[in-house]
């Protein structure tokens, strides 16, 4: 596991766009970079964590290998596939509507509080290592980054990294227009930072073109960021899409 968190994830040309598929990852996205912001823990000891449902499952596990006993609050949409993830894994979790509300109630569930993984140490985490590789394998200066609003440190730390070269360089935040899904919050403040609100339609839609004709599984709003990077762009394609099967419409 350690090796294969260490190796780069690959960076696809589809249509225009470059994607980078962070949905390679060990656990699934790349919140398994963040991780390494969390401090050296002895197994046994238990801790607590405020995270959406992809940064849960990185932190569980992580917390798996170290054998720490985490508990989890829980917020924004999290999917049945995420949730008998974590049980399966033996975290415990509540699940709560705000994140100011899950930061607080983390700091109640246990003596130690993990940073998160939204935080500023995370976006550093993500520049130093996201934002190194793609400025190792990226040639010529993009038009805009591309994420969903709901992997912020991802998006923030692609950004600086690649503005440090290209000052040019614009960032796009995809948000929900109708209905939340993981990473896809309904409203969020990035200083500098562009939003342009994506409907579940338009997500579910991109989710299945991107798998049919790249072969990439990606989650809805990875999908999503990867359609809106249209022919100048780079996406980053946050998590796989084996955790939102329960989010597809039977007609």
């Amino acid at each position: 596991m350690v090796e294969l968190a260490e190796r780069k994830t690959p960076l696809l040309r589809w249509r225009g766009a470059l994607l980078k598929l962070e949905c390679l990852r060990p656990a699934g996205g790349f919140d398994d970079r963040a991780v390494a912001i969390f401090p050296t823990l002895a197994p046994g000891t238990e801790a607590a964590l405020a995270a959406t449902g992809p940064g849960a499952l990185a932190a569980a596990a992580w917390a798996r290998r170290r054998r720490v006993r985490l508990r989890i609050a829980l917020h924004g949409a999290v999917t049945h596939e995420m949730r008998e993830t974590l049980r399966l894994w033996g975290v415990t979790f509540d699940h709560f509507t705000a994140r100011e509300e899950a930061l607080r109630r983390a700091r109640e569930m246990a003596p130690e509080v993990l940073p998160p993984l939204d935080g500023p140490k995370a976006s550093a985490e993500l520049a130093r290592t996201l934002g190194a590789e793609l400025l190792e394998d990226v040639a010529a200066a993009p038009a805009t980054i591309i994420a969903p609003a709901g992997a912020v440190s991802a998006l923030l730390g692609a950004f600086q990294a690649l503005r440090s070269r290209w000052p040019a360089v614009g960032a796009l935040a995809l948000t929900a227009a109708d209905e939340e899904l993981p990473e896809l919050p309904r409203n969020v403040e990035l200083p500098g930072i562009a939003t342009r609100a994506i409907s579940f339609a338009q997500a579910s839609a991109a989710r299945a073109e991107l798998a049919r004709t790249s072969g990439v599984l990606a989650s809805h709003a990875a999908a999503a960021a990867a359609v809106a990077a249209g022919d100048s762009g780079v996406a980053i394609v946050t998590s796989a899409g084996e955790r939102e099967f329960s989010l597809e419409r039977v007609a």
